[in-house]
């Protein structure tokens, strides 16, 4: 109580402004102080009651399972303990101690609110800047550290608490804390809060005292209704769901990554991890980050590969220990071996994953016809000779000496190929025995097969031939990456010889985890091979070769090689256009599946200037266009400017009308469908944003104060929603022009670029990261927080939000994917929802802002990339036509040349020096007469179709990729000359061209001098 009230009654620490404000210089310095050695103080005084508590704890457990206790520490010596003994007596305690047990010194200070006065403490030190309120911190979060056994203080960290000037939560307050936003460049602090973490999310879910309730998964799920948290494992799940809510995975994958400072970042990186595999033990947070980035693209095996600092190895071993745990957490458990290779991905785990489950089954025949080939090429003909009597097979090999052709179960391939029937024809090395056979003599064998049994006798002279080799590798070359499986073998092989009118099947079943973490133990040095066991591992590694591997696999065959089939259907739509359009008669109405991805692919990877529009008047050089909107009935085209004017073009006449509409610049302008209402924002000065009415003037109706960003709704357009700061949005009916709605979340994300948003029915809104449902209003659902700009759109299916690169699904709130490309994408829609165009926000840097000089088009459906189309000049925004066949680009010169213009292009037509170029190539080629032609035109493609012309991108999906199967069937209409030049295509890409677009003839510039 002492040292509470040290601190409690400090004027500092007090509510109210008048008494911090009234303190002098030295009275602050001299309080700072105070708190500073108290904290200190009450560090060591926990420390030494925690100390006190393991040992009792330690000799209680050694005496109930029948030990001697442990000798007691001496009373005359004090407790100096080291922050890892410290570490350890907490996790110790956490797992000893009882769930309900009291700890008298820790419950009197929560008794006196000790923890709220420590997090008031943490808090309030961003605002003090002395040379201890590093040391003040550190104490702080190292007292919390001791207190976080209590079942208690790890719920009221989960709780909201008041500071002079807000409420915040006392766990958002550790992990800002963890990523230096309260003590700038101080590791020692980082660690500390981490620390916590750790202590919070990685304790047991079941302790000493209490038993798991297995009806409640999450803390949002209680039972009756009632909010009193009963058992330990709905305490950690509510503390792992905090820990979500307040966006401790994106601040936990950023402290995993960090390289500063240089001294400490193994550490930190070490700690952060160690923290996430504890909440990987939440499956939504596994759900999560079983679909990040880091852990598909390599970028967690980079940091695996060497620590940041040479000298703290040790600690780099810590994370890659705790690296290790955490992919094992995420995409499930592995065998200990694949730990040695540092390569691996998601996409590689879960391919072994599924080669590991599935059950090899084969033919005992075919085994016994390669036996029998290989005792008659080693020169064991009567051994051979037996075995056929006793089997009954089809031999593949004569025993005198001569073949006989072999036989291949149709019924056993996954997938074949004529070209397989040649691997078996190749020369063999010589026999041990000299084996003469000047001509070979066919003659039919009875078979165990109906439909192989010979109806008649004859002998067929065929010219000599190699004898077929006895290399058993016939695993066929792929470019994918092995996987190494490790299989569990058996401990005891079958001896006894299987019936001949049986097929005997022999299955090795991957899912015995006894036997598996029994061989485990054992190790490799008493690994018992067998016959069998080679010719299941033979058969996995070639199924872990396979691009999709399948877990139910038909029989294997050892005689051809193994290859599951490929995602592309063989009635699957043709890459080439020519011969998708011809197939749209028999395979209405896109030529087959995917024909509409593939006509979209073809269309917006093609852009043709055709008309530019350049502000007029003395200042058009600083007037620059920051925004466009087309109509709604496409006779107008809208364009924002830098000083605050609207400026509406006649698209027919290219006349132009400017309104002077705000007293900054204009980033958003919105017309209504019926183009009698337009919303103009600006992010300046009051009023942010303006309801107009057009007609022959701008008429403004409606101003809205605070509203940076405003915006029809989507289904009916009878009303807007605003987005205010702090998160929160407002709804206006516009019949009224009240306001009818004003949400605002219990916790927010911060998001820096946060845009209010119906979805496609007007039932739900999305306002910095949290869904609403504007018809009760309530709050449903806060998405995890996994970047700091974009707070996310709905997609116009209403299934899917798209925040940055992160897609989640609306009806399990479970992250689908994540979309690379669109990393820090200003995301705009085409009229019919199926393409996405994706615009990079602008750069801050610190002499200028820095505009990307190209845009981004996308499939929708798949998010697949189809073309990067570079521009050569500053994007700063675009909108699609209602019509979707054009696109009006808001463009800006970069260096010497900083004339700005909004740009338009017609979708799916390419630019004219690129028709010249293939004018040109066809006269070279002799005319368009040449094969690859069919001499039409037509205002898609604005030229003759080639195959190199409608050549797709094929790098955006795999679904465009073309199997084996589909190069080498002669009933498909696409060759593999044809597939070579679709490979040769640049995907639609019009970046490479040098001349510039203002050299275009046929470009119209409207506007200007």
């Amino acid at each position: 109580r002492k040292l509470y009230n040290t601190i409690s009654t400090l004027s500092i620490i007090s509510d109210r402004d008048d008494d911090r404000d009234s303190m002098s210089d030295d009275q602050e310095f001299m309080q700072r102080q105070s708190v500073r050695y108290t904290t200190q103080s009450l560090k060591k005084y926990v420390e030494a009651h925690l100390a006190i508590r393991v040992e009792e704890e330690i000799s209680s457990d050694l005496t109930r399972a029948g030990g001697s206790p442990q000798p007691p520490h001496p009373s005359y010596k004090p407790y100096r303990l080291e922050q890892e003994q410290v570490t350890e007596h907490i996790f110790t305690l956490l797992e000893l101690m009882n769930y309900r047990g009291r700890w008298e010194p820790i419950d009197r200070l929560i008794k006196l609110g000790g923890i709220q006065l420590l997090l008031q403490v943490i808090a309030l030190s961003y605002d003090w800047t002395y040379a201890g309120r590093a040391e003040t911190v550190k104490c702080g979060l190292d007292v919390l550290a001791v207190c976080s056994v209590i079942p208690r203080v790890q719920l009221a960290l989960c709780e909201k608490f008041d500071l002079p000037d807000e409420s915040a939560v006392g766990i958002n307050i550790v992990l800002g804390t963890a990523e230096g936003e309260i003590v700038p460049d101080s590791p020692e602090v980082q660690r500390a809060a981490l620390l916590v973490l750790c202590h919070l999310l990685c304790g047991p879910v079941v302790r000493p005292g209490c038993v798991k309730h297995t009806a409640t998964p999450t803390p949002s799920k209680r039972r009756g209704g009632s909010d009193r948290v009963k058992s330990s494992d709905e305490v950690i799940n509510k503390v792992w769901e905090c820990v979500r809510a307040n966006n401790g995975i994106m601040a936990l994958l950023q402290l995993m990554q960090t390289k500063a400072p240089l001294t400490d970042a193994d550490s930190i990186r070490a700690l952060a991890c160690r923290a996430l595999v504890g909440l990987a033990r939440s499956s939504t947070a596994t759900q999560i980050m079983s679909k990040l980035p880091i852990f598909n693209n390599g970028v967690l095996n980079m940091l695996l590969r060497e620590p940041v600092l040479q000298d703290k190895r040790a600690e780099h071993v810590k994370f890659q220990k705790h690296a290790h745990e955490l992919i094992e957490k995420v995409s499930g458990p592995m065998s200990r071996k694949n730990y040695e290779n540092n390569d691996i991905t998601l996409d590689m785990l879960h391919r072994a994953s599924v080669v590991a489950n599935t059950r090899i089954r084969y033919n005992n025949k075919q085994l016994l016809q390669l036996m029998h080939e290989h005792l008659v090429l080693s020169g064991l003909n009567k051994t051979a000779e037996v075995l056929k009597n006793e089997s009954d097979f089809v031999p593949l090999v004569d025993s005198s000496g001569g073949s006989v052709p072999p036989v291949y179960p149709v019924r056993s391939m996954i997938s074949f190929h004529p070209s397989h029937l040649n691997r078996r024809m190749i020369s063999s090395p010589t026999p041990s025995r000299p084996i003469s056979t000047p001509s070979r003599q066919i003659t039919s064998i009875p078979s165990s097969r109906p439909n192989h049994t010979a109806t008649s006798r004859q002998q067929v002279t065929t010219p000599t031939r190699p004898l077929p080799t006895t290399n058993t590798n016939r695993s066929t070359t792929s470019t994918s990456i092995p996987i190494r499986v490790n299989r569990p073998t058996r401990t005891s092989v079958p001896t006894t010889p299987t019936p001949a009118t049986r097929s005997a099947m022999k299955t090795m079943d991957a899912s015995d985890q006894s036997t598996s973490k029994a061989l485990e133990q054992v190790g490799d040095t008493k690994h018992e091979v067998s016959l069998g066991s080679i010719v299941s591992d033979f058969l996995s590694s070639q199924h872990a070769l396979c691009r999709n591997p399948m877990t139910t696999c038909p029989e294997f065959d050892l005689l051809l090689p193994h290859k599951c089939p490929d995602q592309r259907s063989r009635r699957a739509a043709p890459l080439n256009f020519t011969s998708r359009y011809s197939k749209k008669s028999l395979f209405p109405p896109y030529g087959g599946p995917d024909g509409s991805k593939l006509d979209r692919k073809l269309v917006y990877s093609r852009f043709r200037p055709v008309k530019s529009f350049r502000a007029g008047g003395d200042d058009r050089e600083e007037n620059v266009f920051t925004s466009c909107a087309f109509s709604g009935d496409s006779q107008f085209l809208f364009a924002g400017t830098y000083m605050g004017d609207v400026k509406m073009y006649n698209l027919q006449s290219s006349e132009e009308t400017t309104y002077q509409c705000h007293d900054s610049y204009v980033y958003h302008v919105q017309p209504s469908r019926d183009s009698k209402l337009v919303i103009t924002s600006s992010s300046w000065r009051t009023p942010y944003s303006k309801l107009w009415s057009v007609g022959d003037f701008f008429d403004e109706k409606k101003q809205f104060k605070d509203e940076e960003y405003l915006e029809f709704s989507c289904n009916v357009q009878d009303k807007v929603v605003g987005t205010q700061s702090d998160a929160v949005a407002t709804i206006y009916d516009l019949h009224t022009g009240q306001l009818s709605r004003t949400l605002k979340p219990t916790s927010s994300n911060g998001y820096s670029r946060n845009r209010a948003t119906f979805d496609p029915t007007d039932d739900l809104i999305l306002s910095d990261g949290v869904l609403w449902d504007y018809r009760a209003p309530r709050q449903i659902h806060k998405f995890d927080k996994l970047n700091q700009t974009l707070s996310g759109v709905f997609h116009p299916n209403g299934l899917e939000i798209i925040s940055n690169t992160e897609v989640w699904d609306i009806r399990t709130f479970h992250l689908l994917r994540t979309v690379p490309q669109l990393d820090q994408c200003q995301i705009v829609f085409n009229s019919g929802g199926e393409v996405i165009f994706g615009l990079n926000l602008e750069q801050e840097l610190e002499d200028e802002t820095k505009f990307e000089t190209a845009f981004k088009t996308f499939d929708a459906s798949d998010y697949s990339l189809i073309a990067t189309i570079e521009t050569k000049k500053s994007v700063l925004g675009l909108c699609s036509s209602w019509d979707d066949q054009s696109l009006a680009v808001v463009e800006q010169g970069n260096g010497e040349c900083v004339e700005s213009a909004v740009r338009m292009y017609d979708v799916g037509r390419l630019r004219a020096e690129e028709e010249d170029q293939e004018d040109d190539g066809e006269d070279e080629d002799g005319g368009p007469d040449d094969d690859d032609s069919d001499g039409s035109s037509d205002g898609m493609g604005g030229g003759d179709d080639n195959d190199d012309e409608y050549g797709e991108d094929l790098s955006g999906s795999g679904s465009g990729t073309p199997s084996e199967d589909d190069l080498d069937d002669p009933d498909d209409e696409v060759d593999a000359d044809e597939v070579e030049d679709l490979d040769d295509d640049d995907g639609g890409t019009i970046a490479d061209d040098d001349d510039s677009w203002e050299d275009i003839e046929v470009e119209e510039e409207v506007g200007g001098d």
